[in-house]
């Protein structure tokens, strides 16, 4: 019911329900200027059914809502303390999220795709331009903030952990995040609520959670929640997109549906069911002497100057466009990865007996189709095998590779004489 609350408080936005009963009437252009609310309270419509984007357009989008979902929405407002939350959580990230792009960016990133840029790398560098190195890490946090949404049971969001002793640029990834994409932030030193929800008699005032329901968090030194209510919450929103909360005799769902970057000092203290949530699980470590004295001079060289896109406006903007991009994967490419991994299965005994990391090969097979806005591609499988366990030996690629091959040429094949495959 809480769900059902939550929407039903945003569509009681004065200002939006006037306009989606006149959208309930008429398809037209909806711009930013005519929309009057964020994108992400738009978002959280679209993901959720309340709102069906038929098309989109330079200038904004084209909306289609029945009057009897809007009926139905409105009807479901009953617990005014869950609305009232919501709507804090809405004016505290509106200036934070809104985000626009223009025809010329968009035009831009069309010429670097047409070209075949591969956008994974291109916008990963332009994670914190401060932080050289660090591009693995920087990958896996892109990854996560452009993972696909969750569909039909199936988890499409991505999960990172960055881990640690302190002095190896963890915060700094996460931090400028938070300031720079207008990602949520949580430490256990910000919250007094917790990562979950805090309950007093049959109140409930939400934790940070919640708050990100459909956007990412970056959660600072994740070890130190130590109620067993913030992991076991984290553990739920990770996997199901919801939390629990018990609140007298009345038990609560709350849409928790994150994209979890966290960081820690150590792990050892984390349950392991928590750990296993995350798709990609880094340790970072000091750098080494050479390293150091490299990244000291950049950092001389470059003081208080002006930084190619620190700010990341053009990733931010990149991001919302692919928002609601869903890449396809046809049936031949679900044949040929298949039988690839099958193969992986039988050359790497750590993804044996766990679904969960056979399942993150695909979470990321199809975010970077996302990121470049096209198809699934066979590569893609090859790719994420490199990306998830990047010190697998080259041998292992390469038999999958010549597998992939084979595959490709045998369906060719099949394809040109029909007898053939019989």
């Amino acid at each position: 019911m809480a769900e059902e609350n939550k929407l039903t408080a945003l569509v009681g936005n004065e200002k939006l329900k006037e306009i989606l009963q006149r959208i309930s009437k008429q398809t037209e252009e909806i711009t930013e200027s005519d929309l009057g609310v964020s994108k992400v309270m738009l978002g959280i419509l679209l993901e959720n059914n309340i709102l069906e984007l038929s098309e989109e357009s330079d200038n904004g989008y084209k909306i289609n809502i029945t009057e009897e979902q809007l009926a139905e929405a409105i009807e479901t407002a009953e617990d005014e303390k869950i609305r009232e939350e919501i709507r804090k959580r809405e004016e505290r990230t509106q200036q934070s999220t809104f985000v626009s792009y223009n025809k010329a960016w968009i035009e831009e990133w069309k010429t670097l795709l047409e070209d075949g840029t591969d956008m994974v790398a291109y916008w990963a560098q332009r994670i914190n331009p401060k932080i050289l190195k660090l591009e693995y890490e920087k990958t896996a946090a892109l990854l996560s903030l452009a993972s696909v949404q969750d569909r039909f049971g199936d988890r499409g969001r991505i999960h990172v952990l960055l881990y640690g002793e302190p002095g190896t640029a963890k915060s700094a990834i996460g931090d400028w995040l938070v300031h720079n994409l207008g990602i949520f932030g949580a430490s256990h030193r910000t919250t007094d609520v917790g990562l979950t929800a805090d309950v007093s008699g049959n109140e409930i005032t939400i934790g940070a959670l919640p708050q990100a329901d459909g956007n990412a968090i970056y959660i600072d030194e994740v070890e130190k929640f130590r109620q067993k209510r913030d992991w076991y919450g984290l553990l739920e929103s990770m996997e199901e997109g919801e939390i629990i909360i018990t609140a007298g005799k009345t038990r609560t769902r709350l849409s928790a549906r994150c994209r979890v970057i966290a960081s820690a000092n150590t792990i050892d203290k984390l349950p392991p069911e928590l750990i296993d949530r995350f798709d990609f699980k880094v340790e970072m470590h000091i750098p080494e002497l050479e390293e150091e004295k490299e990244i000291i001079v950049s950092v001389i060289d470059s003081w208080r100057r002006e930084k190619a896109e620190y700010y990341g406006e053009k990733l931010r903007g990149y991001l919302e466009w692919i928002k609601n991009y869903e890449p396809e994967i046809n049936e031949e490419t679900r044949e040929v990865f298949g039988e690839l991994m099958q193969m992986f299965i039988d050359l790497n005994e750590e993804v044996r007996g766990s679904m969960r990391k056979k399942e993150s090969l695909l979470r990321v097979v199809s975010t970077v189709a996302k990121l470049n806005r096209r198809e699934v591609q066979t590569d893609d499988f090859i790719r994420a095998v490199e990306m998830l366990y990047p010190k697998v030996n080259g041998g292992m690629v390469k038999s999958l590779q010549i597998l992939k091959e084979n595959i490709e040429e045998k369906k060719k094949k099949e394809s040109a004489d029909p007898a053939s495959a019989e």
